[in-house]
């Protein structure tokens, strides 16, 4: 199976409920901050429903996203694929594979 890797646009995105379903507080963070962090999870979940499909399953309606301690994002009840979150300037990148896998989005500025 390969990997499956989705960009989202998340330019406007952010919605109240974020601090609400998120474990960890974020409000010192700014809307751009906190927009990032949701399209990348949005993205991270696309990706997922994307694999689902890929393997003839039901995409999921809910797709819970944590964090290890080390900072790797996981679906939960599905431990065993490999998830990678990237986020910039409005921009998400997500990737989920049954092996290893990372990804990373930035804004190219000039020097």
């Amino acid at each position: 199976m390969q990997a499956v890797i989705s960009i989202t646009n998340g330019t406007g995105l952010i919605e109240p409920e974020i601090q609400e379903n998120d474990s960890k507080p974020r409000h010192h963070l700014s809307d751009s901050a906190k927009n990032d962090f949701l399209v990348g999870r949005i993205a991270l979940e696309n990706a997922f429903n994307q694999y689902l499909s890929k393997k003839n399953k039901h995409s999921l309606k809910k797709v819970v996203i944590n964090n290890y301690q080390s900072g790797q994002p996981y679906i939960d009840g599905y431990e065993t694929l490999h998830c990678s979150i990237s986020h910039s300037y409005g921009l998400g990148v997500g990737a989920v594979a049954p092996f290893r896998i990372g990804v990373d989005v930035e804004k190219i500025r000039p020097h």
